[in-house]
């Protein structure tokens, strides 16, 4: 066997371990973010006990009927009953105030282009999401290990304490689109135009199957998605 036949073999499987190993750190924080679904249920169900409340939930299957995660949600979703798929992207915001006449216009041709071509319906919404800064801390938790100089250590500690705690309980206006399709080969089309008509000009972002959840948690009711976030997701 040639160095080099060795040295892309050695690559090649470098790179199959850095995939498991990242896919292994999703699927974690994904049921990290369902474990804490239903901590939150079981404490706003307790809350509501104690209050004495008597209030009646609309169920999931009202709300938003979903049958089941496409790729555990990395591509869509399926209604139920054969009512189609659907999945969602986050739109980027822009301050149009601050734009010149030639960014405007090319911002207001982009997403008129998009709109007369694309066949298929969509629904754009603002929610409240908190702030994240799981990926940050990650970032930072990867570098104080690899950090040996106690100052730079201190420093990367102080930052990583700083974005646990000073953006808790706090939010952000995203704007995300919901599209649909009839069928799983549509749905794929019609994401193949997004990233081509938007995503590709910095008009929309792809999100993770964590983020859809954290979308979907928002519009659904809190006290009956539990087992559509198990059975889906899980």
């Amino acid at each position: 066997m040639s160095k080099n036949t060795k040295k892309n073999s050695s690559v090649d499987s470098n790179n199959q371990k850095l995939l498991k190993k990242r896919k292994k750190e999703e699927d974690k924080e994904l049921k990290e973010a369902i474990k804490e679904t239903n901590k939150n249920i079981k404490r706003q169900q307790k809350q509501r006990r104690e209050l004495g409340k008597r209030i009646n939930f609309a169920p999931m299957e009202e709300l938003i009927p979903i049958k089941k995660a496409i790729d555990r949600g990395n591509a869509g979703f399926e209604y139920q009953n054969n009512l189609g798929y659907f999945d969602i992207v986050r739109i980027i915001s822009f301050d149009f105030e601050a734009m010149d006449d030639e960014e405007l216009a090319q911002h207001i041709y982009h997403w008129g282009r998009f709109y007369l071509i694309t066949p298929n319906p969509l629904k754009r919404l603002s929610l409240n999401m908190p702030v994240d800064t799981s990926q940050k801390v990650k970032y930072y938790t990867k570098l104080l290990e690899r950090t040996k100089n106690p100052i730079k250590r201190e420093t990367i500690i102080k930052m990583i304490n700083e974005l646990k705690t000073s953006f808790e309980g706090r939010e952000t206006r995203d704007y995300f689109m919901f599209y649909y399709a009839d069928d799983l080969d549509s749905l794929r089309n019609e994401a193949a135009q997004i990233s081509a008509s938007l995503e590709d000009k910095g008009y929309a972002v792809k999100l993770s199957p964590l983020t859809k959840l954290q979308v979907l948690n928002k519009l659904c009711n809190p006290y009956t998605n539990k087992d559509m976030l198990t059975e889906n997701f899980a």
